[in-house]
């Protein structure tokens, strides 16, 4: 018999799988417990939409991404650490930092954005940070680290 799988079974079929399995597990355990449906026209149907509108949201995210990762580059954060007067930095700019002022510009607020920093920013300048998006879509933004003016 033919089903639809409406949940997935672990090692049966994943979700929306069309499948086909014998007669007597699919009417004795699978369609009662509602983890699969007869593959009749009409749930063949609603499952292909199911999965070209996947693939159209699929697409449009990604296309989401490319354009925020491209809006990234050209963004530069300014960050402000205490020195004393010979110039040594007092702290650092870590990834959390870097994550919550992203954040509060509104870059990145849907996604989990990972911020690859091999070690906290304790120098003045500008610094490159590799950011990493889902499904390895990656990134840059620009770091600039600066005294804090004196008081």
């Amino acid at each position: 018999m033919q089903v639809v799988f409406l949940q997935t079974v672990k090692g049966i079929g994943q979700k929306n799988q069309i499948k086909n399995v014998s007669d007597g597990y699919a009417r004795n355990f699978l369609i009662p417990r509602k983890l699969a449906a007869p593959a009749t026209s009409v749930t063949v149907k609603n499952v292909e939409a199911a999965h070209a509108q996947a693939q159209a949201d699929d697409k449009a995210e990604m296309d989401r991404v490319a354009k925020m990762v491209k809006d990234l580059k050209a963004k530069k954060l300014e960050f402000f650490l205490k020195s004393d007067v010979r110039g040594s930095v007092f702290g650092s700019v870590s990834v959390d930092m870097i994550k919550k002022t992203l954040h509060e510009q509104g870059l990145g607020v849907k996604d989990q954005v990972e911020v690859l920093l091999e070690h906290h920013s304790k120098e003045f300048g500008e610094h490159t940070v590799q950011l990493r998006f889902h499904r390895g879509v990656t990134g840059t933004v620009t770091v600039i680290v600066r005294p804090q003016p004196q008081q």
